[in-house]
C-alpha cells in the first residue's frame, strides 16, 4: 500500500458497511483539549544480540535522564515497554516511538471477553433527530451488525437534504455537510493549528456531542474525545489540495468560504485500559488497517450554526478477565519484523519502521465470535518510499495476515 497525504477516508456508521468518503485538516488547543495522544514514557533497555540485523540496537532514556538498562536487568525485573525504539541493521531499521493511547500499564493489563455490543436507544435518538413534518422520505434499513442481536432500523430523509439512519448507531448528515468534509490535510491531529472561534471552544462542542450520546446510551465514558479547529480559510486551501490530487471534480469546489464556516472537528476512541480498542473491520486488510487520528469511532463537526453531522461506530461490550497475560519484548517483534524481510529476495533495498502502536483488536474467531487480541501496528517504509502495514500479536509475537 503506497502512502499519500490525501487519502479517501471511510467513516463507518452505525453499520460497518455503509460508509461516507470525507477529506480533513484542523487545529488542537493543546489548553482546552481534555485528552491528548499520550505516548508511554518509561525506561529503556540496550539490548544485544548476535545477528546482524539485531546490531546496535538502542532505546532513548526518558527526560530525566536515566541511563539505559540492560536486558537481563530489564528481564529480572518487571518488563516495561520503552518509551522509543532504534535500531540500524543491514535490511531493517527501526527509528519509532512505541506509542499507546491511553494511560497503559503492561503489569496490570487482562484481555478482555467481548460479550456483545452497545446498542444507542432508537426511540430517544428519533426524538432528538428526527422532525417529522420535515421528513420527505423514510426507509427501513436491515440489521447494521452481524450479531443476531444487533437491531434494524430507519433512514429518514429530509426536505433541507439532511439525512439520519437510526439503527445500532446514529448517522446524522446535516445541510452544511457538503462544506465541511476536509481533514485529510492534517497527517495527525498533533500537526493541526490552535484556533478557537467565538461562537464556543473545543471543549464545549466536544461536551455537547458527549451530551448527545449519553441521551441515547451510547457509552460515552469508555471513550476518549479530541477536537480540532479549521476555519474557513483553511477549508478553502485543503479544498484546493484536493483538486490538485484529482480527488474531487471543479464542479465541486467552492467559492464563497467565509467565518460562517469555521468550525470544530470532533473524534472519540473506544478505549480499553489505556490502548485504542480497534474494530474487526479496520484490520480485514492493509488498507483498512492504515491508522490515522481521524479515523475514529465516532466523528462529528460544529460551527455556529449548530451540529454538521455526527456518526458512530457500534461500540463493543468488554469485560476484564482474571487470567494473566505476558506480553513478548519490543525486541522479539523487532526480530520477527527483520526475519519478515530477510526472507524477501530483494536487493539494494532497506525497510524502515517509522510508526509502532500497541492496540487493541477485535476480530472474528472461527465460530464468527468477537475475540479481543492486544496488536503491535507497524508502519514500514522502504527505499523507494512504499509503505507497509504490519501487525503483530503482542502476546505470542507472531504475524497477523492483513490481506
Amino acid at each position: 500500500m503506497k502512502a499519500t497525504k490525501f487519502l479517501q477516508r471511510t467513516i463507518v456508521t452505525c453499520s460497518p458497511l455503509l460508509v461516507v468518503m470525507l477529506l480533513s485538516g484542523c487545529g488542537l488547543n493543546a489548553a482546552d483539549s481534555p485528552d491528548e495522544m499520550i505516548v508511554i514514557e518509561k525506561e529503556a533497555a540496550q539490548t544485544e544480540t548476535t545477528d546482524s540485523d539485531q546490531e546496535n540496537v538502542q532505546t532513548e532514556t526518558t527526560d530525566s535522564g536515566n541511563e539505559a538498562i540492560s536486558a537481563e536487568a530489564a528481564d529480572a525485573a518487571s518488563y516495561e515497554f520503552p518509551e522509543s525504539y532504534y535500531q540500524e541493521g543491514d535490511t531493517v531499521s527501526f527509528d519509532c516511538k512505541l506509542e499507546m493511547l491511553g494511560d497503559f500499564d503492561i503489569s496490570s493489563f487482562s484481555v478482555p471477553e467481548v460479550e456483545g455490543e452497545y446498542y444507542i436507544d432508537q426511540e430517544k435518538a428519533c426524538e432528538l433527530f428526527v422532525t417529522p413534518d420535515e421528513i420527505s422520505e423514510q426507509y427501513e434499513t436491515g440489521q447494521s451488525t452481524f450479531l443476531d442481536a444487533s437491531p434494524t432500523g430507519e433512514m429518514y430523509v429530509f426536505n433541507d437534504g439532511s439525512y439520519v439512519t437510526i439503527d445500532a448507531g446514529i448517522n446524522y448528515i446535516g445541510p452544511e455537510y457538503s462544506r465541511h468534509v476536509y481533514d485529510s490535510g492534517i497527517d495527525t491531529l498533533d500537526d493541526a493549528s490552535q484556533d478557537l472561534f467565538d461562537f464556543a471552544s473545543g471543549t464545549e462542542c466536544v461536551d455537547k456531542v458527549r451530551d448527545l450520546l449519553q441521551q441515547i446510551a451510547f457509552p460515552v465514558e469508555e471513550y476518549v474525545f479530541r477536537w480540532v479547529s479549521i476555519s474557513g480559510e483553511e477549508y478553502q486551501a485543503f479544498e484546493q489540495a484536493a483538486l490538485a490530487e484529482e480527488l474531487i471534480q471543479t464542479d465541486q469546489v467552492h467559492d464563497d468560504w467565509n467565518e460562517e464556516d469555521n468550525a470544530y472537528h470532533i473524534y472519540g476512541y473506544q478505549m480499553y485500559e489505556g490502548l485504542h480498542v480497534l474494530p474487526w473491520y479496520r484490520t480485514i486488510n492493509a488498507g483498512a488497517a492504515y491508522q490515522r487520528d481521524i479515523d475514529a469511532e465516532v466523528i462529528a463537526a460544529y460551527t455556529e450554526n449548530g451540529l454538521v453531522y455526527l456518526t458512530t461506530a457500534v461500540p463493543y461490550k468488554l469485560t476484564p478477565s482474571s487470567e494473566p497475560v505476558e506480553f513478548c519484548h519490543f525486541d522479539e517483534i523487532a526480530q520477527a519484523v527483520t526475519d519478515k524481510y530477510n526472507q524477501l529476495i530483494t536487493e539494494d533495498i532497506h525497510y524502515t519502521v517509522s510508526k509502532a502502536m500497541l492496540l487493541l483488536r477485535i476480530y472474528h474467531d472461527d465460530t464468527q465470535s468477537y475475540v479481543a487480541q492486544p496488536v503491535w501496528y507497524l508502519e514500514v517504509t522502504d527505499s523507494s518510499s512504499d509503505l507497509d502495514i504490519l501487525m503483530f500479536d503482542a502476546l505470542s509475537g507472531e504475524e497477523i495476515s492483513l490481506m
